[in-house]
């Protein structure tokens, strides 16, 4: 089971993500749930570490572990970090709802 948690502020705007586990199933590298959690979460970090104005912190930890702070954004990017929040919140909410066995998603 993958556990995506994501903390909002009181707008909705993205804080943090982290996500711990494992979908069961196939073996390492074969399985669909964790590709697209994976792919989600690296490309909604890689989308706000290339902005020069948001500042994030975290990554990958040990195997199924990956954590991400936005640090700090600039007034002018909070409408980026809560798209991108946004974008990444509907993706997971997707997988959850098709691999419910396999995925799960809190927001706090």
């Amino acid at each position: 089971m993958i556990l995506v948690t994501v903390a909002q502020d009181g707008c909705g705007k993205m804080e943090s993500v982290t996500v711990d586990g494992h979908a069961l199933g196939l073996r390492r590298g074969g399985n669909i749930v964790c590709a697209a959690v994976t792919i989600l979460v690296r490309t909604a970090a890689r989308l706000l570490e290339a902005d020069p104005d948001v500042r994030v912190s975290g990554g990958p930890g040990e195997r199924g572990e990956f954590t991400l702070f936005v640090d700090s954004a600039g007034q002018d990017k909070n409408a980026l970090v809560k798209t991108v929040g946004d974008f990444l919140v509907q993706g997971l909410k997707d997988l959850q709802a098709e691999f419910p066995d396999d995925c799960t998603l809190e927001i706090r």
